[in-house]
This record gives structure tokens, sequence and C-alpha cells, in this order.
């Protein structure tokens, strides 16, 4: 299966027999068999024919559209869930502080991990000290122990912000990284980060949509207006193996460097639109890259869904919930 990247400005999605065509100025631009295709994501000025939208919606094929420089604007999802017992369920769980404990120290312990080996796959491979390891297994002792979400909050600050120590190591002096920031972005490897991260966000928004929860209901990021809380818990322990992963390679490889980048006076730094679509190549190969992951042979896309069924179990019968942990 495949996602439509819809990056052409001025183009038009259509759907014509058994296929989705992008059109624009009368030239076909991209043909793909509709079967192909489970999802389908729109940046910036680009047009959907209904007969496209309605398609897509008929065959569970979500429909997300973003800005140029990849801020969700809003989504067109297929049929929501009739199981409203899961929803139920997730409310009076994720009501009481000691679920949104067990769960946030899971999701947090997990992204610990991941990090810690992600680093250490880079150390392999680059030639570069770990700078501070205990910090990480420290910090996996304090998560623990910890018994609220405020000190969980704490010690996730703190090791990430080691843990972007290190990656800054990994980079040459002139990408100017000197930690992370997010809105607006202050050089060209945060707004790398950010536009990957709203990349594996919307995936995980797809997924938790499909299984029927609610996305705006999670455990350890707050419950604001409009916030995917429960996307952005989720998505924690993807962050290094598949985000960061994609950023440091494509700037230690030399494939994207500050020149791919123009200033936009509300975003701070982001991709001139012709690196867009490397950077959606290279994204695309990392997460239908297949492992070995609890006994079979998987890519990131089916892990995601293994571990929303794994948070629906627990949110529906209490089994046991088990967020990816990246093999050492």
């Amino acid at each position: 299966m495949s996602t439509i990247y819809l990056t052409t400005q001025g183009s038009t999605l259509r759907k014509e027999e058994h296929r989705f065509t992008v059109v624009k100025d009368g030239k076909t631009v991209l043909s793909v068999p509709d079967f192909k295709v489970d999802r389908i994501l729109v940046y910036g000025s680009v047009q959907i024919t209904t007969q496209a939208l309605r398609f897509a919606l008929h065959n569970d094929i979500p429909i997300t559209f973003l800005t140029m420089y990849g801020r969700l604007i809003g989504a067109a999802l297929p049929s929501f869930s009739k199981n409203i017992f899961l929803r139920i369920n997730q409310f009076k769980r994720l009501s009481l502080d000691s679920e949104r404990v067990l769960l946030a120290k899971k999701v947090l312990s997990a992204k610990v991990s991941n990090s810690l080996t992600m680093l250490k796959r880079f150390a392999r491979s680059k030639g570069f000290q770990i700078i501070n390891e205990n910090k990480f297994h420290s910090a996996r002792f304090d998560i623990e122990n910890a018994n609220s979400i405020g000190t969980l909050r704490g010690v996730e600050g703190g090791v990430s912000s080691v843990y972007f120590m290190n990656l800054r190591e990994l980079l040459s002096p002139e990408v100017s990284f000197k930690g992370r920031n997010y809105h607006p972005a202050k050089d060209p490897f945060n707004s790398l980060l950010n536009f990957l991260y709203s990349l594996l966000s919307n995936e995980m928004l797809g997924v938790i949509h499909s299984k029927g929860l609610d996305p705006y209901l999670g455990f350890l990021h707050s419950v604001e207006y409009g916030r995917f809380s429960l996307v952005f818990d989720l998505v924690e322990p993807f962050r290094a193996c598949i985000a960061d992963a994609v950023a440091v390679k494509l700037f230690r490889k030399g494939i994207i460097d500050g020149t791919d980048f123009k200033k936009h006076k509300l975003y701070g730094f982001v991709l001139k639109d012709d690196m867009r679509k490397v950077v959606l190549k290279h994204y695309e190969e990392k997460v239908e890259t297949e492992f070995i992951y609890e006994g079979a042979r998987l890519n990131f896309r089916q892990v995601f869904v293994k571990m929303v069924d794994s948070f629906s179990d627990y949110i529906s019968e209490g089994k046991d919930f088990r967020p990816f942990v990246l093999k050492k």
C-alpha cells in the first residue's frame, strides 16, 4: 500500500475509473491504482474532486490537509467507529490520576529506552562518544518511582535536553543546532524535526481514529482545546527511531543543508518546496522498512497499528499495554 503526498501547487486530485490521478495544466503528473492507496496528504493549494473525496472516504482512506510547511489544518476521515463503549472506558480510565501515571510511565520508559538505543547506534556508526549516558539510566529509575504526571514531565524534559545535546554532536557546526525548539523553528534542523514530527502525528491520528478512540483525551500531554493529546502520547516512542533518525541521516549525508530552507515570518525556517519531496521519500523508506518485532516481520506503520491495538485492549479489557521498544 502507499501514501499519496500532494505537494504540487495548483494541481487537482481526480478519481478516474480505477485510478487516482493528479493533473496540472491539463497534464497528468501522477497516476496510481486506487487499491494501492491507503492515505492521502494534501499540502497547500491542491484541489480534490468530489468523486475522489467520496471514493476515499467510502474506502477508509483518510485525507489530511496541511499547510505548505506541514502544519495540520484538518482531516477528512472515514466514518467514526460505532464502538461507543471503548470511548466510555477511555474517559473512565483516563479520568483517574493513577491510570494516567501508569500509562505515562510505560510510554516515557519506552521513549527513553529508544532514544538511548538510537544514540548507541549512532555512536557505533558515526564514531562519537555519548554525552552523559548515565542520565538515561537514572531517568528510567526516576520514571519508575514517579507518582505524578508533573514529576514525569520533569524527568522527560531533563533527559530530552541531554538527548538533543547528543544529536547536536552528530551534526556539523554549520547546521547551527543548539537544542530543541518548536514554533517558530530557529534553525534548519529544528524545522526538519517539526516537519517529520507532523508526519508521525498525522499517521498516528489516522490509526487512533480508525480504532474508535478519542484522539483529544490522552494521559501524559495535558488536555487542551484542540490538542490531540492521545496522538502526541502514543507518538513518543517513535520520535527518535523514525523522525530523528531520518533528520540526522539527511544532514549527515549532505542530502540536505541549510540552503534547502528559507525564512518565513511566522514559522521561522521552513523547507523549500523541492526539498519537501526529498524528505517525504526518505520518510516513506523509513516507515516502510521491515524488521522483526514481537516475533513477526513488520514495518513501522504496522507497529503503529499493533501499539494502538494494545492500548485499545488495555482501555476496554485491562490487558497489558505494550508501547513500542526498539531492539537494542
